[in-house]
């Protein structure tokens, strides 16, 4: 086994953590904890005022999490979500939310002490799937009591983007984003950056997409694809490729005053395909020199430009492939991209076309803070089986609902 990944098979070691029982209600008595004002009702929830697609409007599910990343909704009675708690290690948790005959919510504590969780997916077998910084641990979420299995540990969990990203492909092969430790690939202190980039280099480099395949049974990673500083959205195209969101780099006019760090560089939608490298940290846009890098003027040679190129410091994270048959008619067959940035580019829910990749055009927004209403943060974006679009919002505590406003 190399660079230290321990990988566990079904009959090799499993990690049984004992399931807290507490839990925390949330009532109309609670309200008070919502960092949003209530507008109103949207489909038995409070209401958020910010713009939302015509025919839409959105509601608040939950407002007493803690730092809330990914999210699953299992029906819209019972959604899992994923929380942080902080960005010190042990602090996080996996949270269920079960709807209650008057319309409220009841959080029950299903693991604590997780390590930076982030993403959670169903698997094919039926399984929760959820990823810490440093490992993957699955729940069958039928089983009772419900007990927590490690299938995968000994991941990479420092540096700038210990977070995963998880998707499974139809196969059932797991596909693991693995952010950069670095900003550019610069050194201790910001020492200049090194070239080539030893981090992205080898059979397990960061910045990439690692492909697993026998999850379960002997596992074997592969990168699947390199030059990805921080891919925290994927999805599955209806083409079946498999597209991710990817955060640019910071503080470019640190590097070269003459280049707008306000403009430069644009964070991207990537179409990912295998042995492809797509310019972490040589590139920025479409094969542009960094400037750490313009003595090396091949560096960007052979690499492969953004499907399309999204603002600059939006910081983009989850991407759904709206369902065809959800209930928000003018959503279906798009990408949903959440932009979670705190700058004028970010704090809102676009939309693009899952096929042709064209113009983006606003679910939500209007998203800034103001004298009564905090800025929001959308993270995660899922769609639970009847088509109402769940997002987190780790800044504020909340989990939120896009429904039909009719409702």
């Amino acid at each position: 086994m190399k660079s230290g990944v321990r990988l566990f098979g079904m009959g090799s070691m499993v990690v049984w953590l004992f399931l807290s029982l507490s839990l925390s209600v949330w009532t109309g008595s609670a309200f008070a904890k919502n960092p949003y004002p209530n507008a109103g009702v949207c489909d038995g929830l409070p209401k958020v005022n910010v713009k939302t697609i015509s025919g839409t409007c959105m509601g608040v599910v939950a407002s007493d999490l803690k730092m809330p990343r990914g999210v699953l909704p299992l029906s819209d009675a019972e959604v899992w979500v994923t929380e942080m708690g902080s960005w010190e290690k042990n602090h996080g948790r996996l949270s269920r939310l079960s709807l209650q005959g008057n319309g409220s919510f009841v959080r029950s504590t299903l693991l604590d002490g997780l390590d930076r969780p982030h993403a959670i997916v169903l698997g094919r077998d039926g399984w929760v799937y959820v990823a810490e910084a440093g490992r993957i641990v699955r729940l069958n979420p039928k089983s009772s009591p419900l007990v927590a299995e490690t299938v995968l540990t000994e991941l990479p969990d420092e540096g700038h983007h210990p977070l995963k990203q998880m998707v499974f492909d139809a196969n059932g092969d797991l596909y693991l984003s693995m952010g950069a430790r670095t900003d550019h690939c610069e050194g201790k202190d910001n020492a200049a950056a090194g070239f080539p980039c030893q981090e992205a280099r080898g059979e397990r480099a960061t910045a990439s997409i690692w492909k697993i395949t026998s999850l379960l049974n002997q596992p074997r990673i592969s990168v699947y694809a390199r030059g990805l500083r921080n891919a925290m959205g994927m999805a599955w195209s209806p083409l079946g490729a498999l597209v991710v969101t990817d955060n640019g780099r910071d503080n470019i006019a640190q590097a070269d005053k003459q280049l707008s760090d306000a403009q430069l560089p644009h964070d991207e939608l990537n179409v990912v395909k295998q042995g492809h490298d797509y310019g972490w940290p040589y590139c920025y846009d479409n094969n542009r020199l960094n400037p750490e890098y313009r003595m090396r003027s091949k560096a960007c040679a052979g690499k492969v430009k953004p499907a399309q190129l999204l603002p600059a410091h939006s910081a983009p994270l989850g991407i759904l492939l709206y369902p065809n048959d959800g209930e928000i008619t003018a959503l279906r067959g798009q990408f949903l991209i959440a932009l979670h940035g705190y700058r004028d580019t970010g704090h809102r829910v676009i939309s693009v076309n899952a096929e042709t990749m064209g113009s983006s055009h606003e679910v939500v927004g209007a998203w800034a803070a103001t004298d009564n209403q905090p800025m929001g943060a959308p993270v995660e974006l899922r769609a639970s089986p009847s088509g109402k679009l769940y997002i987190t919002d780790d800044r504020n505590g909340a989990l939120l609902r896009l429904t039909h406003a009719t409702r």
